[in-house]
């Protein structure tokens, strides 16, 4: 939970990051919206005021895009969590928390079948610069969905060390963007098939 004119702290980070280490679903919670509604109509700011989000005198509907696309910046690692803005104290938009909730765990409970996931994968790979380390290519196998709450996925692949930690992220994001996953971490395993082979003369 944000506090609407504090905006995201140094704590707010450190708790994202333990909730996503530990495989839990989130929402992001802005709440005291109730109080932006009141500074937009003032004709003044105040030492309340985000540098990065002008709250006043200005139309609500503004300032909720400004402050998503403020939350953007300084969270983009959390680009795929659900924001809700609220108030605890009137109880002004908390009815939806439930809702968003429930439909968070529907996201961790899917399955992708792994003939479903496989006729996706030539438009994954394809739509990618192709992996390389030195002159060998990365090649993805097949792959597959091996575990929910959170959703776990291995990619099958020649050389592990071809993929790097921005290919990754972008097989993550592929994800996201075909199958949702909304409000849920994902994790991303690369097997490599010669790890059978390491150790033998």
């Amino acid at each position: 939970m944000i506090d609407a004119f504090d905006g995201v702290t140094h704590q707010d980070l450190v708790i994202a990051g333990q909730i996503i280490q530990a495989g839990k679903g989130i929402i992001i919670g802005v709440n005291k919206f109730d109080l932006v509604y009141d500074k937009a109509h003032e004709n003044d700011s105040d030492e309340r005021d985000l540098d990065d989000v002008k709250m006043w005198g200005e139309n609500l509907d503004e300032i909720r895009k400004r402050y998503l696309k403020y939350l953007q910046h300084k969270i983009s690692f959390l680009a795929w969590a659900p924001v809700l803005f609220f108030s605890a104290q009137n109880k002004k938009g908390i009815k939806e928390i439930l809702s968003v909730a429930q439909g968070i765990q529907k996201e961790r409970l899917k399955r992708i079948k792994t003939s479903e996931l496989n006729l996706a994968l030539p438009d994954f790979y394809y739509g990618h610069v192709t992996p390389s380390v030195g002159t060998k290519l990365g090649k993805i196998k097949y792959l597959s969905q091996v575990a929910n709450c959170p959703p776990k996925f291995i990619f099958f692949v020649n050389n592990r060390q071809a993929f790097h930690a921005t290919y990754v992220k972008y097989l993550t994001n592929k994800i996201r963007d075909k199958y949702g996953f909304h409000g849920t971490p994902i994790t991303i395993e690369l097997r490599d098939q010669m790890d059978k082979f390491k150790g033998r003369k």
